[in-house]
């Protein structure tokens, strides 16, 4: 038993090891690192799935009402799903190229397991690399409270 709950730990602290190692991929194949994602002085990633219709709402409604200011870094996170199958959604929601260009795939689901997500859309907000506030809804007031904090 104690041998079982050794080798647990290690293959806990290995998952959050590599998850700061993780490579995303767009939808175009380019690699993008999880430290490219979340290092800019300020960022959020919008934590989604094709099968989840409020995923789907939300990021039509934010590719139609761009509310993210410049400043800044927003990716639209797909978890644990093929990249065909996500481009066939893209390609069915009529997104904008610069919301495309903004989608990254974690096809391991190492954020899921990371942040310990249980639901979807997940918003995680980070300042200069660190996780700050986590939310189920994004709005102007939101992104004001969280990053005018500073």
């Amino acid at each position: 038993m104690k041998n079982l709950i050794i080798l647990l730990i290690c293959f806990s602290f290995l998952s959050l090891v590599s998850a700061a190692e993780q490579k995303f991929y767009t939808l175009d194949g380019e690699k993008v690192s999880y430290e490219e994602v979340t290092s800019s002085p300020k960022a959020v990633l919008f934590l989604w799935t094709t099968w989840c219709p409020s995923c789907l709402r939300e990021i039509t409604h934010l590719d139609l009402n761009p509310i993210i200011p410049n400043d800044v870094n927003f990716f639209y996170i797909n978890l644990g799903e093929r990249k065909s199958r996500v481009k066939k959604t893209v390609a069915s929601l009529g997104l904008t190229q610069s919301t495309r260009d903004k989608i990254l795939l974690d096809t391991n689901g190492i954020l899921q397991e990371k942040f310990f997500i249980i639901g979807v859309p997940t918003f995680i907000f980070f300042k200069k690399g660190v996780p700050v506030h986590r939310s189920y809804l994004i709005n102007k007031q939101l992104l004001r409270e969280v990053f005018e904090n500073e």
